[in-house]
């Protein structure tokens, strides 16, 4: 996260400092941003980018920052199905709010689906401190899904863990999807068809039921 000298800029600099950051980031992603073009970029010297920020990867973590903390928050104000009869629709309403929140905050998007790029590769340095941002997120799906084994609905033919596995990946393929769009929206001006990202975010949720519920 940003030093406390970050912090004591006025907030136009701030968003001023974050936008350009964030345009670099979205066009070459992580690990193919070079510090010294971004710093052209942003017109500001070596010296004052480490006044600001540790490295690189601190100001990458910054830009998101504010999603993590707005995804999470949601997570939290959505809780837990009550009962066995609301947990489907539980499960698509923390969907469809999630789906909300991008929608109404699209200039987050196109950056984080370079972090769901860096996640895909284990080996990446960041890795730890992406599922650090996103760990709300990972234990409120974790205890959901447990309730839904509890009350014979999820699938309990495969351990709880792989079970949440899949449909991380199922929930990553469909994200990757989306941000690659908006990204196409973002930086070729493309238009995308009527109610896509409704259908998309349908899709999702058939395609997720299907995986997870419980078969005879």
């Amino acid at each position: 996260m940003p030093l406390k000298r970050f912090e004591k800029l006025s907030l136009e600099q701030q968003s001023e400092i974050l936008d350009v950051a964030r345009t670099e980031f979205v066009k070459h992603g992580f690990d193919g941003m070079s510090l010294n073009l971004l710093l052209q970029e942003m017109n500001v010297t070596k010296g004052q980018f480490y006044y600001w920020f540790e490295d690189k990867a601190d100001l990458f973590l910054t830009l998101l920052q504010e999603a993590a903390t707005n995804i999470n928050q949601v997570v939290r104000n959505t809780g837990l199905p009550s009962s066995p009869d609301t947990f489907w629709d539980h499960l698509g309403r923390y969907q469809t709010e999630m789906d909300a929140w991008w929608a109404d905050n699209p200039h987050h998007i196109s950056v984080y689906a370079r972090a769901i790029e860096l996640i895909q590769l284990p080996s990446h340095p960041l890795i730890s401190d992406l599922e650090s941002l996103y760990s709300p997120l990972q234990k409120h799906f974790l205890e959901t899904l447990r309730l839904g084994v509890d009350w014979g609905l999820v699938r309990c033919d495969i351990p709880l863990d792989g079970v949440a596995f899949l449909a991380d990946k199922v929930n990553s393929g469909f994200d990757m999807y989306g941000m690659v769009s908006f990204q196409k929206i973002d930086l070729e001006g493309w238009a995308p068809p009527e109610r896509f990202f409704e259908i998309c975010s349908q899709l999702r949720r058939k395609t997720l039921r299907a995986l997870l519920e419980m078969t005879a």
